[in-house]
């Protein structure tokens, strides 16, 4: 489930509204209760991985296979290429295709699909026994790179449960929308004009819900307005 970074939103503990992405300043376990909050949701564990991070972990699986919908030249690393279609990636040219949005006419929509077609290819990589039987080793190789509430004998639980029993995972994007404009009265900067994200409350209902069916086994079927399917369009 991905959020717009502008977002406008309470920010925990701060007694006013900013863009999403602001309540990092205060620390992650803001954001973890500032999602909680405004989406009527629990969050038992929490991840803040970075552009290192993201390298690393794609190298030390030996890279991952993504769809790109069109072919361009990224612009937060002009030393890349990404070719139209399927195609490996490593960990450069998977950061620069994750991070891309002027490319696009929906711009922050379309990178949040593509953080997610990186993010599943990941996964889909790693879930291989030949991987994941390696998982110690991954683990050391991306050391020092991300945070986690996750300890060290949760994540060996996980990887020896996907050994021992196998199958495929099912993985259900959404991505959920709002109205940007221009407007002043954040918590940061009131009186300075600046693009908020909106959010559309019927969009932050249906992904509520799309959230805990999922955890109570349901098969979800996101609905088109909060679907990533511009991604995936030839």
């Amino acid at each position: 489930t991905s959020i717009p970074r502008d977002y406008f939103v309470p920010i925990y503990g701060q007694g006013g509204k900013d863009k999403l992405t602001h309540s990092g300043l205060y620390g992650t376990a803001c954001v973890e209760k500032t999602i909680e909050n405004f989406m009527n949701i629990n969050i038992d564990y929490n991840a803040r991985i970075g552009f290192q991070a993201v390298t690393k972990i794609i190298d030390a699986i030996g890279g991952v296979d993504v769809y790109s919908d069109k072919e361009f030249k990224p612009w937060t690393d002009d030393g890349v290429r990404i070719k139209k279609g399927m195609q490996h990636m490593d960990g450069r040219t998977a950061l620069a295709f994750a991070r891309e949005r002027k490319t696009y006419t929906t711009g922050d929509r379309h990178r949040s699909a593509n953080e997610q077609a990186v993010i599943e290819a990941i996964l889909e990589k790693v879930m291989k026994p030949s991987v994941l039987s390696q998982y110690s080793s991954l683990l050391s190789a991306i050391e020092g790179t991300f945070q986690t509430n996750l300890k060290s004998s949760d994540i060996t639980s996980l990887a020896k449960m996907q050994l021992d029993k196998g199958g495929k995972w099912t993985v259900k994007k959404s991505i959920l929308y709002g109205t940007s404009k221009k407007a002043k009265g954040g918590l940061m900067m009131p009186n300075t004009e600046l693009y908020y994200n909106f959010p559309d409350q019927k969009s932050i209902d249906a992904n509520t819900k799309y959230i805990k069916d999922m955890l109570k086994g349901e098969d979800v079927q996101i609905a088109d307005t909060d679907s990533n399917v511009t991604a995936h369009m030839d």
